[in-house]
């Protein structure tokens, strides 16, 4: 029984070892394979929010559409409420795979004149399960936001996906909630 019991646990250990070491192997062959793509990934909340005009801004602006890139917009016929869209585009000719460790996609942090209002992910538990998404060039992968109960002041909002590599496509909007944009 005792020799039994140790070939079991050694077959196991061996087991065990050679799926960590396919499945390291395959993250690798993953990571080269998408670094072609990843280096395409521009992040354009810099003109955004620097204010560039122009030439530059109409520069960066051609390269997004170019490559793989992130917006945060106020949704269309949202006036008067709360409602954004942020979208990941993938102009590229490659598919775009996103990896995801946990059953969450996103986070943002709200602020109000400066301090932390919310973050999506505070006091939330996310289901344990690794996935991917793949956005198909020529596609977007969007999601919806609201904030229906804001109080009057400068908001900044900034959002990003939760993929493997955190921080990908941060993406901030500033806007002002006054009592007349007020909605209940």
């Amino acid at each position: 029984m005792a020799r039994w019991l140790i070939t079991f646990i050694a077959l196991a250990s061996l087991i065990s070892w050679v799926v960590i070491t396919l499945q390291n192997d395959q993250t690798i062959e993953d990571n080269e394979t998408s670094k072609e793509v990843s280096s395409n990934i521009t992040n354009n909340s810099e003109n955004e929010t620097n204010g560039d005009t122009g030439k530059d801004q109409e520069a960066g602006e051609e390269n997004m559409r170019q490559g793989v890139y992130s917006t945060l917009n106020k949704a269309e016929g949202s006036e008067g409420l709360n409602e954004f869209v942020y979208t990941v585009h993938n102009n590229t000719d490659k598919d775009l795979i996103l990896k995801f460790r946990t059953s969450q996609r996103y986070d943002y942090i709200l602020k109000k004149n400066g301090k932390v209002v919310e973050q999506y992910s505070k006091d939330k538990a996310f289901m344990q399960v690794m996935s991917e998404q793949v956005v198909s060039p020529g596609e977007t992968y969007s999601t919806d936001l609201s904030f229906p109960a804001l109080t009057p002041g400068s908001y900044s909002l900034e959002v990003w996906l939760t993929t493997e590599t955190k921080g990908d496509f941060v993406k901030t909007i500033d806007f002002e909630v006054d009592t007349d944009s007020l909605s209940f």
